[in-house]
């Protein structure tokens, strides 16, 4: 019989996994589907996890690698005490003896490195502003022949609760307020004994030593003589150890940091890792200049923020505050 005008089925022919398959065979096709389906889904997910490891099991995340890179400087100085206050007394004490052989009445001294010595007042606890607040020594004898510090804050009325924070070391501290319409030096002076040479720190601003004298024109308002400056200038024990220590810290972070410099990192990015470093090692207001190639010919450095490159010149120039005593340091090395 003639095939003429009769249709054929039609047979598709897929190739999968290197078998060539047709429709007809429905358990061969199917069950390659199944096995394709499967291997792609599950078996190759699987297989792509073990051969590339997440990030956080090569690098953990508690890894003091990358959580902490500068953990061998945590509690460098903190071995270190800060100034005892029978050491504040004794130096509060020697400064109204001083006072009392000079014929002086007071001495006078705006928060900073003198203010620090005898009172604890630092321009870190206590900014610098147009409103004076003074620390005020004055002598007196008590009645069995004993030379005795009074110590007095003159602080400007709307800020006497924060002056009242301030930690200073004295067995009594007198507070004088003034107010915004008063003038603050005649307030200081209404503190002092009525006679006398007024001594002020060195480094106090002129407008304060102007204000201080025009309030008492009948007395000598003078920058504080030698026998009074050699109190600070000699070192004791305990300040030396303090300076040894915030220097030798700065040292070891400017090491650390440069430990850690690559090819490529900027000037300012070096920079804030010497912050960092600084502040891990227990320094307050920790900072510093870092500058590479020709711009560590500069004192400055230039206007370009340089990418470190190889066999440059490398400029450290920085430090911190422990304690209230101050580290300053400049280093310089080249990247090889």
């Amino acid at each position: 019989m003639s095939s003429k005008g009769a249709s054929s089925p039609r047979t598709k022919h897929v190739k999968l996994f290197g078998v060539s398959l047709c429709s007809s065979d429905h358990p061969k096709f199917v069950i390659s589907i199944m096995a394709f389906l499967f291997t792609w889904f599950i078996i190759r997910p699987s297989l792509m996890s073990s051969s590339y490891p997440e990030p956080t099991k090569l690098y953990p995340q508690n890894s003091t690698k990358d959580t902490d890179p500068f953990a061998s400087l945590h509690n460098y100085c903190a071995h270190v005490p800060p100034i005892a206050t029978s050491e504040f007394h004794a130096r509060q004490s020697a400064l109204a003896k001083a006072l009392l052989d000079l014929n002086a009445s007071a001495y006078i001294a705006e928060p900073g490195a003198n203010a620090l010595f005898f009172g604890n007042i630092s321009d870190s606890n206590w900014h610098l502003s147009e409103r004076p607040l003074l620390l005020i020594v004055t002598p007196f004898t008590t009645s069995d022949g004993q030379v005795k510090p009074n110590v007095t804050i003159l602080t400007p009325k709307f800020e006497t609760g924060r002056a009242k924070l301030l930690s200073i070391p004295a067995s009594e501290v007198t507070f004088v307020e003034w107010a915004e319409d008063e003038d603050p030096y005649k307030a200081a002076v209404s503190a002092l004994p009525s006679q006398g040479t007024i001594y002020i720190a060195e480094a106090t601003r002129l407008f304060i030593r102007d204000g201080i004298q025009e309030a008492v024109s009948d007395r000598a308002v003078l920058s504080a003589p030698l026998a009074i400056r050699s109190l600070r200038e000699r070192k004791s024990p305990a300040e030396i150890a303090l300076l040894r220590c915030v220097n030798e810290a700065t040292l070891e972070a400017m090491r650390a940091v440069k430990s850690k410099m690559h090819l490529g990192i900027r000037q300012s990015e070096t920079s804030r890792l010497l912050s960092q470093a600084l502040g891990v090692a227990g320094l307050s207001n920790g900072g510093g200049l870092v500058l590479f190639g020709p711009n560590a010919a500069l004192p400055h450095g230039g206007p370009v923020d340089r990418e470190l490159e190889a066999e440059d010149f490398i400029l450290f120039d920085g430090g911190g505050k422990l304690h209230g005593y101050t580290s300053d340091i400049t280093r310089s090395s080249v990247y090889v």
